[in-house]
């Protein structure tokens, strides 16, 4: 079995159906797992493919573990799925004639509550934390108001180019989201103020070359890694005296939970986020605790006394 010819193959077909680099890359990583898996279990050719081979995959990754502990459900759940596309592609592109991972289910993956999010005290703690008037701590302020205006990922943030700021309109247009979606979203007062000094003031002393279109530039007028962005917000979440781990997609998710709390609509939130699915932002709709405590003593008959 050619391993590098199905990955080339394989990547092919999902750059022609737009999918971003960082999913690619986790496809090809997880088909080459795969591949392996077949070859031990005696499968010398995808022409042998059969949904008993997807399904002993599945009971695989089930007693599969990592540094000594289960992959966890959702993992072996992403790992499937990205299994599946494969098989499909297979199926499409006629290198066999039936789907053996059409009706293998992917393992149920619990329901759980999103991960950590700001108060919005902590959000403007965070956003507000750079010191310093240099071309790096603007940059860095303008990422941030633009990260908890807009909830954008980490990757669309990169990602942004210098036509992609309508300072004017007051607009971004983020290109390419998940899945290749575009969308337009609004910038608000404070993120068009930084992103206003950032542009006049701090990215030309940054860019190395004029040719360089990408919007956020290292110091040396590079775009910035994905590892760069998450180590700058966690380094001034730090500087901000906050314990939490913050990262963007904390800032992601503070910004749509926020944004709830004052009454926007589920709606308007998912096409913020770029949200395929209403159930996926419905998670951000849970209520703090010191939500419930102040409805608690607002509107319990118990605790209007006197």
């Amino acid at each position: 079995m050619n391993v590098d010819l199905w990955k080339s193959r394989f990547k092919e077909y999902l750059q022609l159906r737009n999918y971003s680099p960082r999913s690619i890359e986790a496809y090809v990583s997880e088909l080459k797992s795969f591949l392996a898996h077949l070859e031990v279990i005696g499968v010398d050719s995808l022409a042998a493919l059969t949904r008993d081979h997807v399904e002993d995959y599945r009971a695989f990754l089930a007693e599969a573990t990592y540094r000594g502990q289960r992959l966890a459900v959702s993992t072996q759940a992403h790992r499937l799925a990205n299994v599946k596309v494969f098989t499909r592609f297979l199926a499409r592109e006629r290198f066999i004639s039936i789907d053996p991972g059409a009706s293998v289910d992917r393992p149920r993956v619990p329901r759980t509550a999103p991960g950590a999010v700001l108060s919005e005290l902590e959000a403007e703690r965070v956003v507000e934390s750079t010191a310093g008037v240099g071309p790096v701590s603007v940059r860095n302020r303008a990422m941030l108001e633009v990260l908890y205006c807009t909830g954008i990922r980490n990757q669309e943030l990169r990602e942004l180019r210098l036509h992609d700021v309508h300072l004017e309109r007051a607009e971004l247009h983020v290109r390419c989201g998940k899945g290749g979606k575009a969308r337009m979203l609004p910038l608000g007062e404070d993120a068009i103020a930084w992103l206003k000094e950032y542009l006049l003031r701090a990215r030309p002393y940054l860019v190395a070359s004029g040719a360089q279109r990408v919007l956020f530039l290292s110091y040396r007028g590079h775009p910035l890694s994905r590892t760069a962005v998450a180590k700058i917000v966690r380094g001034l979440a730090v500087q901000s005296g906050l314990k939490k781990m913050v990262t963007p997609h904390v800032l992601r998710r503070s910004c749509a939970t926020h944004m709830l709390r004052h009454g926007a609509g589920l709606r308007q939130v998912q096409e913020m986020l770029g949200h395929a699915s209403p159930q996926t932002t419905e998670k951000y709709t849970r209520m703090e605790v010191s939500d419930l405590r102040r409805a608690l003593q607002r509107f319990h008959p118990r605790e209007k006394k006197g």
